[in-house]
This record gives structure tokens, C-alpha cells and sequence, in this order.
């Protein structure tokens, strides 16, 4: 294999990992990881206001842990079966890092804008992930319209994917974003490699 067929193999490779970069940058928007100890009535409470999400958490007096949430602009299982009809927003991969045991009971309450359901109808809901199942099922949710969120409740620390849900508007475009970063990154790749290509031709006449 010569010089020019290595340098071109190496640049398909680079862009292919470039082009998986784009993706998972397109869907990644930020994670806040948030400490607690338990007191003595065994309750902590804590508003991110950053991500939108308060925490009630019921358990052992002195238990001790952290809550990561990991929050996602698109769907990060696109795979998923989504019921007929619902349009999927927020996505949220909240972990619990603490002992089970310690964990009698919680409550999550998501803050949501106009502009986060601008194509969605309500009424709003939470969804969660089931991963055995690969898809998503509406949660019983508490809903304050006034103060616009959404309170599940939880009774255990196995549930770590959730959105907010609610019937599609017709022409939505909220889920394109990410496909036309994609589409973007993919167009310049092609147009390096042609670039690349025409280049080492003209190299090797010399």
C-alpha cells in the first residue's frame, strides 16, 4: 500500500469519528451533579434551577449520596417505541449514587418553558425509559399548569430516563436539530474527502 492510499484511509477514519463526534454532540447538552445527606427526619430537598428539576428525597436519618442528571437537547434512544401520537421533549438521565436501602421514597419535579413544548399540545406528561422494553410509558404526573411543571414519584432508584410528553403538533421540527447538525457534518466530510482526493492525485503527476 503506498503513502497516498495510508493518508487517505487515515482521513476516512478521522472523519467517521468527527462525524460520530457530531452526533453525540448534537444530542449532549450538559450534566449537574447534585450532593445530599439526609436529615434528621430523614428528607433532603434541592432546585437545580440550571436543568429545571427539584428533588425531595425520603430515607434513612444520615444517609448520604449524590443525584447526576444528564440532560439530552434529542431523543438518546431513538430507537425507543414512543406511544402513537405523543411528541417527546426534555430528556433526562437522572442517577441515583447512593445505597439502596437507604431510599425509602422521592419526588421529581420538572420545570418546563413555552418554548419547550411549542410543539407539543397538552395535557403535559412524564415519561420514563424502559429499557428491557425499549420504549416509553406515560408516568402518573402531578401537573401545576400555573407554575408549569411536572412531579413524579418515585420508590425506587431504578428509573434514570425520563421526558416530558404530550400530544405532537402537526410540521414539528423540534427533533430536526440535531439531523441537520448531522447532515452538516457529514457534508463537510464529503467535501474534505473529495478535496483530500483531488489534492493527492495532482501531488502524485508531479
Amino acid at each position: 500500500m503506498n503513502k497516498s492510499k495510508i493518508i487517505v484511509l487515515s482521513l476516512v477514519a478521522l472523519l467517521a469519528i468527527s462525524i460520530y463526534a457530531g452526533s453525540a454532540v448534537a444530542q449532549y447538552e450538559t450534566q449537574k451533579t447534585t450532593d445530599f445527606e439526609l436529615d434528621a427526619n430523614g428528607s433532603f430537598t434541592a432546585t437545580e434551577t440550571a436543568i429545571g428539576v427539584t428533588y425531595e428525597i425520603q430515607g434513612s436519618a444520615g444517609a448520604t449520596g449524590s443525584i447526576s442528571a444528564d440532560v439530552y437537547s434529542g431523543n438518546p434512544m431513538p430507537s425507543a417505541i414512543v406511544p402513537t401520537g405523543i411528541g417527546l421533549t426534555n430528556f433526562i438521565i437522572i442517577s441515583f449514587n447512593m445505597d439502596p436501602n437507604d431510599f425509602t421514597s422521592g419526588l421529581i419535579t420538572f420545570s418546563y418553558t413555552d418554548d419547550d413544548v411549542a410543539n407539543l399540545e397538552p395535557p403535559f406528561m412524564i415519561y420514563k425509559y424502559l429499557p428491557d422494553a425499549n420504549l416509553y410509558v406515560e408516568m402518573p404526573t402531578t401537573v401545576d399548569e400555573q407554575a408549569k411543571t411536572l412531579t413524579i414519584s418515585l420508590t425506587s432508584t431504578d428509573d434514570p430516563l425520563f421526558a416530558i410528553g404530550g400530544s405532537e403538533v402537526e410540521n414539528t421540527d423540534t427533533e430536526s436539530t440535531p439531523w441537520l447538525l448531522i447532515a452538516a457534518v457529514v457534508i463537510i466530510a464529503v467535501v474534505a474527502s473529495v478535496l483530500v482526493v483531488l489534492f493527492l492525485r495532482k501531488t502524485n503527476r508531479l
